[in-house]
């Protein structure tokens, strides 16, 4: 009848329809609900064909995102794999992508955090222009500083490598075949040198009943050794500490919380060698510096002819320095503060604290903290006879007059020492001091 006859007449245009548009063709079958239309060669694939190649290791990228149709060289655009591959296949094909883009000249990604740019050949420096020294603490050749300039790559997240062989940080001063070789020889751990059985250090530490077998016969290196901690770490790394800690520091050469190594990091105080390149001390502020720069930064002692406390802080923030090593010196030091501190005071005290609006109203910088606005506001210098900190007037006085920091320490001379001192009446000398200018003014 002829509701068939239109049933049959619409069945065959169906089949046309499905036979023109989603036949594959590779396979020829006629796939209605897994047909792929590839828009740049208009060919018509199946799934299932298409499929093999987008997936494949063994096949280069490139490849992979070529039609797969006989003789056709067009690509396979990236939104249509993604139609066809599940996430994880698809994050490995884009993955193979950015691959395939580095392996083109010109481009470099980051071993840290996969980032791409493209390269940039630096300057070739001078030995003279450029202070960086090689691993092993010798200076650059002009070789190794042109290499450094070509292959040497630093990302914005810190990461510092080689280019050729990923290594990092960057090996200064030795090319990738030198460095292999280099790193899989011992070295002092001081000093970075190559260590042989001729240069090894074979005096016993004074810790120990045993010899460090990583530092070499230097007479810098072996008076590091014997101020340095004996033990390993659990972490297999030699301590960075020193002799006589109850607990060892962080290891330094393991990541930190930022995923930071900060063996290889300047100290902040000598700026001129890393941590892990002598016997390190991790302060109470948790901030590391040489065992060594830190007692000479407190030996040093103030700047100028008047008496500062600065060098008790550390150089990062500001807090107090302590540690256990430190504590004869720092002891000796707090002593001379408490006793100014002390002198200050009672100072203070004459001027009435009562009425000083910076210490009694609050948000002002010295609210409640009479003791720190009385060594900010007071100078007070060491006499150069007795040894003992005298008053010098206020600080504003001494800074009109220049803190000179190339000043006589022989013209420091409190009121007591002073030839020409007459003693006050009511304070004696206790209270004189002598402003320390070439009038030699005396006050009580």
């Amino acid at each position: 009848n002829s509701a068939n006859w239109v049933k049959l007449q619409d069945d065959a245009e169906l089949q046309q329809l499905l036979k023109r548009e989603a036949t594959c063709r590779i396979c020829q079958r006629i796939v209605a609900d897994g047909i792929v239309h590839l828009e740049d060669c208009d060919h018509l694939v199946c799934r299932d064909c298409l499929m093999p190649s987008l997936t494949s290791l063994a096949l280069p990228y490139h490849s992979r995102i070529t039609c797969p149709v006989a003789e056709c060289e067009m690509s396979v655009a990236m939104f249509v794999c993604k139609t066809v591959l599940n996430p994880v296949e698809f994050d490995e094909l884009d993955r193979a992508g950015l691959d395939a883009i580095l392996g083109e000249d010109g481009f470099i990604r980051c071993p840290s955090c996969a980032m791409i740019f493209g390269k940039q050949v630096g300057d070739v420096l001078q030995p003279e222009q450029d202070p960086v020294k090689a691993i092993n603490g010798s200076d650059m050749s002009s070789v190794a500083l042109r290499l450094r300039a070509e292959h040497r790559y630093k990302c914005n997240c810190g990461c510092e490598w080689c280019d050729l062989c990923d290594t990092v940080p960057y090996h200064n001063g030795f090319d990738c075949s030198q460095f292999k070789t280099y790193s899989t020889s011992k070295v002092c751990r001081f000093c970075s040198v190559r260590l042989t059985d001729a240069n090894k250090e074979k005096r016993k530490t004074r810790s120990s009943n045993h010899f460090l077998d990583d530092v070499c016969n230097s007479t810098e290196c072996g008076a590091k050794a014997r101020r340095s901690c004996t033990k390993t770490l659990d972490c297999r790394h030699s301590c960075t500490g020193v002799v006589g800690e109850d607990v060892c520091p962080p290891c330094l050469r393991c990541p930190d919380a930022q995923n930071q190594i900060m063996a290889d990091d300047f100290c902040n105080i000598c700026w001129v060698d890393t941590l892990a390149s002598s016997p390190s001390i991790r302060l109470g502020c948790g901030h590391s510096f040489h065992e060594s720069c830190t007692i000479a930064k407190i030996g040093k002692r103030w700047t100028g002819s008047r008496i500062s406390f600065g060098y008790l802080t550390c150089p990062l923030c500001q807090q107090e320095i302590e540690h256990p090593s430190l504590g004869h010196l720092i002891r000796q030091e707090n002593e001379l503060k408490e006793k100014i501190t002390d002198l200050a005071i009672i100072r203070l005290e004459l001027d009435d604290i009562s009425t000083i609006d910076e210490i009694t109203e609050p948000g002002r910088k010295y609210y409640q903290r009479p003791k720190q606005y009385a060594l900010d506001k007071f100078a007070y210098y060491l006499c150069f006879r007795c040894q003992k900190p005298y008053f010098g007037g206020r600080r504003q006085c001494d800074d009109v007059l220049g803190n000179n920091q190339r000043f006589n320490a022989e013209e420091l001379v409190c009121g007591a020492c002073s030839s020409n001192t007459e003693r006050c009446r009511k304070h004696g000398t206790d209270f004189m001091f002598v402003l320390p200018t070439r009038f030699d003014l005396e006050f009580c």
